[in-house]
């Protein structure tokens, strides 16, 4: 049962997700916010989450195929640099706009 609640949300969540970048990919296509920098970015920053969000999801779908062994996992090399730079992308702007300090 709990599998396919997963799957089912997995769905849910994933649709109007799909909506959502199909549209901020539009807008970055489109040409007309490209003169606006911080608007820009922050449709960027917006498709990035997008991406995020639907790859978690897919992740978690893999768990449950893998949890009902319809599925064998692998391992695979992972570049460290590139995805903690595509993290500090996400939360860059944010970050700048609040001094802080340790």
């Amino acid at each position: 049962m709990r599998n396919s609640f997963v799957r089912y949300i997995s769905h849910e969540l994933r649709t109007p997700l799909n909506t959502l970048y199909l549209g901020l990919q539009f807008l970055q296509s489109d040409g007309t916010i490209s003169t606006n920098r911080s608007l820009s970015k922050l449709v960027k920053n917006a498709r990035d989450a997008c991406d995020l969000a639907l790859q978690v999801l897919t992740d978690i779908v893999t768990f449950v195929i893998v949890e009902e062994g319809l599925l064998e996992m692998r391992k695979y090399d992972v570049a460290v640099a590139d995805e903690l730079k595509s993290i500090v992308s996400l939360y860059e702007d944010k970050v700048c706009l609040r001094p802080f300090s340790f």
